[in-house]
């Protein structure tokens, strides 16, 4: 198992067993475990392997990856060739280069050379087969899929986890072996897609993205064309299925790749067409347009501003309803961006006139309370790096986040008490007050638990959640608001807190492991947030949640401050120097104003720096970001 769980290399098997803590009374035990390991079809032995290598020229690149940059240097010291390169792919090719051009005095060439040297360094070594290592990964999407887990360590830790009780139904998820078989597959390329996508820019995996991007709109065409079936009765498990997970890759990859400087904006805008065409009831819809529009206008080498116009149009007049708020909160900034005269371009009057007529009014942003409050603080010319701000107390100075600097500053505001949570609290809350609704069993909805280890339905984050609990949730959110007294809306949080707190619930953190203890550590606090809050305005923050999970989980403000006696709250989103609000962020602040809660956006600027004029109406212009909503 570990040789499955960890890097696929080969492994000396005396220097494996005791990294992985495997204890055998005699080393000559090890060889027999590995020998019959690979008489079973286990393990592919270094040894042969490499007798074979000397025929296969492909194979001496696989096994120099396998040493460190050390080991290589060695060799090439061996061959008596300077390394001139540090980096490993630079050693590596410089001894190929070696092996393909020269040959030595007698009867052993250069290459037969390296591989002795490779063999010296490996010694008795072994690697999982493919085949069998293929076989493991469909066996453990097969297990986790509901709850995938792209690190399998957190598999194993998941067994000391308390799943919630729920009756599990045996519904066939996938209608054939084949059609799992390229699910895993699918699977597998989203994981190695997601893995390059840390820190993409600066490790230059641009090219690599975009090999997995041509690749999975291949393999999405080719899925499309073979029309297979759908979960009719049981819609939110459709994205358990390779078209859905290859739709995915493709549009993550759009993200990445869409601009002129580091991307491929003309394949972007290819992609963004079919994916419109192909799935026009997703979720993303809004979005794609959003970034098809985006391009046009600033990323090809030629700007289509009239063709942006027409895709505009199409979007707010035709699609609209379809959109999640955000999308169409970012699509209208375009639109006005669009309208503002230029003289780079210039519309159709009946383009103009018509945008005119779609375009909502200006959001009033500006009705949110402001504060701007100064800070000691590092400066960093690293954009996208958060700054490190002091704070100073009892004669001693303390690193702090920018959120922390807001906290103590509403310390002496009068709010003593408060949270760095960004709605985790909130979110909590509902888990607390739905969790009977969320859990029950005479709620029958066809596919929303087929295993044990499952801390949500399966339909939880999609537009079908309300729709399948409908009268349950509206009931629930009566008897929050008017319904309950005081004592028994109390009681009940207070029970279920008792009851369930401990078990994981993924809507805490939208992984598994996230449980109501971890955030609200103490029962007390639950009566408290009650208070603060008042339950009409909690009632309807859970409403907007309950109803649209899928669509508001992101953007809450960063702080929830409150002062128990005074039974006063706010709802803060800080921002440092530099920083915008994002559209799903301001959606909520105009949402929490509306229904009377008591936000305000703090500006916290370093000391000595020259504040900007905070141009509110602008902030989101241009924003393509996909990351403020899963």
């Amino acid at each position: 198992m570990k040789l499955f769980v960890w890097k696929k290399q080969w492994y000396n098997i005396y220097k494996f067993c005791n990294k992985a803590k495997i204890e055998f009374d005699e080393n000559l035990d090890k060889l027999h475990l590995f020998s019959n390991l690979q008489s079973a079809g286990f393990l592919d032995s270094a040894t042969i392997f490499l007798f074979y290598a000397e025929y296969l020229s492909d194979d001496l690149n696989e096994l120099l990856n396998q040493m460190d940059v050390s080991q290589i240097k060695e060799i090439l010291n061996q061959l008596r060739i300077i390394p001139v390169a540090r980096k490993k792919m630079q050693l590596i090719a410089t001894v190929l280069t070696a092996t393909r051009r020269q040959s030595t005095i007698g009867v052993k060439t250069l290459k037969d050379r390296v591989l002795s040297e490779i063999h010296k360094k490996l010694g008795d070594a072994y690697q999982i087969r493919p085949d069998i290592c293929d076989a493991f990964n469909k066996l453990y999407v097969l297990a986790t899929f509901t709850e995938f887990y792209s690190d399998i360590q957190d598999y194993f830790r998941r067994f000391d986890l308390i799943f919630p009780t729920a009756p599990i139904e045996s519904y066939p998820v996938f209608h054939s072996i084949l059609s799992f078989e390229r699910y895993a597959e699918a699977l597998k390329i989203k994981t190695d897609l997601e893995s390059h996508l840390v820190g993409y820019h600066k490790n230059n995996k641009i090219s690599v993205i975009y090999s997995i991007a041509t690749d999975a709109y291949a393999k999405l065409r080719d899925v499309s064309m073979r029309n297979e079936p759908v979960h009719e009765s049981a819609p939110h498990l459709n994205k358990f299925t390779s078209k859905y997970v290859y739709c995915k890759i493709l549009s993550d990859c759009c993200q990445k790749l869409f601009t002129k400087a580091r991307g491929k904006p003309s394949e972007v805008k290819q992609w963004l067409q079919y994916l419109i065409e192909t799935f026009p009831n997703s979720t993303k819809l809004g979005g794609w347009y959003h970034l098809l529009i985006w391009i046009n206008m600033r990323h090809l080498d030629r700007m289509f501003y009239r063709t942006s116009a027409e895709f505009l149009i199409e979007a707010l007049d035709k699609k609209k309803p379809l959109f999640l708020e955000k999308d169409v909160f970012k699509l209208e900034e375009l639109g006005r961006k669009l309208l503002k005269p230029t003289t780079k371009y210039q519309l159709h009057q009946l383009h103009h006139d018509t945008l005119v007529r779609l375009i909502s009014r200006t959001s009033k942003i500006s009705h949110i309370p402001e504060k701007q409050i100064d800070a000691k603080c590092i400066r960093s010319n690293n954009s996208g790096r958060k700054r490190t701000y002091f704070l100073r107390s009892d004669g001693e100075t303390t690193a702090v986040s920018v959120e922390d600097v807001a906290l103590e500053h509403y310390k002496d505001c009068g709010y003593p008490a408060g949270s760095h949570c960004e709605g985790s609290l909130i979110k909590a809350l509902l888990i607390l007050y739905f969790w009977d609704i969320i859990y029950n069993p005479e709620i029958v909805v066809r596919g929303s638990f087929i295993s044990k280890w499952q801390s949500a339905p399966l339909d939880f984050f999609t537009r079908y959640f309300y729709e399948n609990r409908k009268g349950a949730i509206d009931m629930r959110l009566m008897q929050i608001e008017t319904v309950f007294s005081h004592e028994e809306l109390i009681n009940f949080g207070i029970n279920n807190y008792q009851q369930h707190s401990h078990k994981c619930c993924s809507v805490i953190f939208k992984r598994v492991d996230g449980r109501v203890m971890d955030i609200i550590k103490d029962v007390s606090l639950v009566e408290i947030l009650i208070t603060v809050i008042g339950r009409k305005v909690l009632s309807k923050i859970f409403e907007r949640l309950i109803k649209n999970l899928y669509q508001f989980f992101s953007g809450m403000p960063d702080l929830l401050i409150w002062n128990i006696d005074q039974k006063i709250h706010k709802f803060v989103e800080v921002k440092g120097e530099g920083d915008k609000l994002a559209p799903n962020q301001t959606l909520w602040l105009l949402y929490l104003h509306e229904i009377g809660a008591s936000v305000e956006v703090c500006w916290v600027h370093s000391m000595g720096s020259k504040r900007k004029i905070i141009q509110r109406g602008n902030q989101n212009e241009g924003d393509v970001s996909d990351n403020d909503s899963d």
